[in-house]
């Protein structure tokens, strides 16, 4: 028989087992928990730097996309710029303007920045002068629409007095005819 000495010996050392499992377990869950966390950190981290570096690389291929179609419309005289332009959009697809975004990005350095800078003040200054050509052009229209409207009226004033000065001639000539027949009668 085990005497009562060594059951409680046993009782304890159970109870002291199960606490020292208790906690192993409570601490491999806690470094569980911690690299979990840890995990999903590093997992948002990488598509929070993932989704940064798609909108950086969407803004250099969006800005050399505008300097691009710069370059196109200072090459282009008016009329063909639109037209030019539509053919472009047509018959390029995403891949290949990515491609061509690529290879432009890889192939520039800083003196084609300035040339750059340079030709959007070209092109500034080309959007003036169409500007200034197109209010010219409506000034121009406005004064021959004014000149135009001035003749029609001169023209119209011209023909009224012709026809009142024949309308006058026909009266008088009326009037002599009948103070003539009116004599010979008397």
């Amino acid at each position: 028989m085990v005497s009562c000495a060594e059951r409680i010996s046993m009782s304890h050392q159970h109870k002291t087992m199960v606490s020292c499992a208790e906690r192993l377990t409570l601490l491999h869950q806690h470094k569980t928990m911690v690299s979990c966390a840890e995990h999903i950190s590093m997992s948002h981290q990488h598509k929070t730097m993932v989704s940064c570096a798609e909108r950086i690389s969407m803004s250099h291929q969006h800005k050399t996309m505008v300097s691009c179609a710069e370059r196109i419309t200072l090459s282009h005289q008016h009329k063909t710029v639109a037209s030019c332009a539509e053919r472009i959009t047509l018959s390029h697809q995403h891949k290949s303007m990515v491609s061509c975004v690529e290879r432009i990005t890889l192939s520039h350095q800083h003196n084609t920045m300035v040339s750059c800078a340079k030709r959007i003040s070209m092109s500034h200054q080309h959007k003036t002068m169409v500007s200034c050509a197109e209010r010219l052009t409506l000034s121009h229209q406005k004064k021959t629409m004014v000149s135009c409207a001035e003749r029609i009226s001169m023209s119209h004033q011209h023909k009224t007095m012709v026809s009142c000065a024949e309308r006058i001639t026909l009266s008088h000539q009326h009037k002599t005819m009948v103070s003539c027949a009116e004599r010979i009668t008397l």
